[in-house]
């Protein structure tokens, strides 16, 4: 029966172990948590810290690695497409947590610069299509 008992703790202990692997924490400079992101397997998205101390993330699709900076975004949210052309017929959209949607535009170069200024602080979903292949990020608007 011990052995049993044992052997369940194990098999908890584990499960859990990889539950907190999939979490990924965002500070500030003062050490504070800033925001809490579920990591799923399929995603290969990983937040990253430059030289400039600029928070953003980044993520493959269609074969071209995507960075959206800053996040949290204040005014201006950029979205960067390594090697972007024309021939990827990128779109992005954005929407509410109401599941409305607030706009769609094409994307038509390497950078893109969407303007947050006229929305109200909040979380926001930032939808990216390249080639058919779609991604969501949670923004957060200051």
């Amino acid at each position: 029966m011990n052995k049993f008992l044992f052997t369940i703790f194990i098999a908890l202990l584990s499960l859990t172990v990889k539950a907190q692997q999939q979490l990924s924490y965002a500070y500030d400079d003062a050490g504070n948590r800033k925001s809490r992101t579920i990591v799923l397997d399929t995603c290969s998205a990983k937040a990253v810290t430059n030289q400039a101390d600029l928070f953003f993330l980044e993520e493959m699709l269609a074969k071209k690695q995507i960075k959206i900076y800053p996040n949290p975004v204040e005014f201006e949210l950029t979205i960067s497409i390594t090697g972007y052309d024309s021939s990827l017929q990128g779109e992005y959209s954005l929407f509410n947590l109401d599941g409305s949607m607030l706009f769609r535009r094409k994307i038509t170069g390497e950078i893109t610069l969407v303007d947050m200024s006229l929305f109200s602080k909040g979380t926001y979903i930032l939808n990216i299509q390249l080639k058919g292949q779609p991604t969501s990020w949670k923004i957060i608007k200051l």
